[in-house]
């Protein structure tokens, strides 16, 4: 049994605060290694079971919190961590609930680990048909060319700011529930496959391979199959009710779409920009 890694950092996070700061310091920065991080947390376990006070407890739920933004950040997730995780995360609940009595806590539930599982083989699956369209763009990425002022202006625009914004501060931190009428409307992953697309875009040096990111992306659009789902399709998942029915109707599109969409627009008009720029130039 394990929860989410999204739910761990969660709660740890949510014991920490309320703690009340006795006197711990924060951490600035991650461990380098995930075996500091295990290290660490076990110190701070034992210090909690020799003596049981806040002090110690916000130490250990802090230790906690830590090691799940480390493995979300080095993207290093996998069950025996999040196991290991979990394990100390009942031990913190427990601690929590007789150190905290008036402490606010919402224990997460655990994840159905065959329903994960194969939420994870589909995004491969999606992550490999989007990126076998880029095949053709490596002679594109070398790092020894630097990005055109046009990519430059491409990816300091503020279409594509907007994106990495939606990306970083939605996304990433997006922990909703969506069930109506018996029905999961939950969407995993989608920072994971948004960040495909920006990684992609962030790795080309010129207009030429800017342009085949963004048409490889948009030719996955109803490619979906019965055991993946494109990553067009995927990103134009709604994750409502409202947003599911009109999208299934083709009539509404979700933000993430949206703000390629607008993207798209920007991209086009640097490219004719720079045609009206070189018409210039003939004689």
């Amino acid at each position: 049994m394990h929860f989410s890694l999204s739910e761990i950092i969660r709660y740890s996070d949510s014991v920490e605060r309320q703690c009340g700061r006795q006197g711990v310091p924060a951490i600035l920065f991650f461990n380098e290694k995930w075996e500091d991080n295990e290290k660490r947390i076990t110190i701070c376990y034992s210090n909690l079971m020799r003596e049981k006070n806040q002090k110690n407890l916000e130490c250990y739920a802090q230790a906690i919190h830590t090691a799940g933004k480390f493995l979300r950040a080095k993207e290093l997730i996998s069950v025996k961590k999040l196991e290991f995780l979990s394990e100390h995360l009942c031990t913190l609940d427990q601690e929590a609930r007789s150190l905290l009595p008036q402490a606010t806590l919402t224990f997460p539930k655990p994840v159905n680990s065959s329903n994960e599982s194969q939420i994870a083989q589909q995004f491969e699956k999606l992550k490999e048909h989007f990126l076998s369209k880029l095949k053709g763009l490596t002679e594109q990425t070398e790092e020894e060319l630097a990005p055109t002022p046009s990519t430059q202006a491409f990816l300091r625009s503020e279409e594509f700011l907007a994106l990495k914004n939606y990306r970083d501060n939605v996304l990433k931190n997006d922990r909703r529930d969506h069930t109506f009428f018996g029905i999961d409307f939950t969407v995993q992953k989608k920072y994971d496959a948004l960040n495909l697309v920006i990684e992609a875009f962030e790795q080309q040096k010129t207009m030429a391979g800017i342009e085949n990111v963004m048409r490889s992306f948009y030719n996955t659009k109803n490619m979906s199959t019965a055991s993946a789902k494109s990553i067009y399709d995927y990103l134009n998942t709604g994750q409502n009710l409202f947003t599911w029915f009109f999208g299934f109707l083709g009539l509404k599109q979700t933000t993430t779409v949206n703000l390629i969409d607008a993207l798209n627009v920007r991209m086009e008009l640097i490219q004719n920009q720079n045609e009206h720029e070189l018409s210039g130039l003939v004689v």
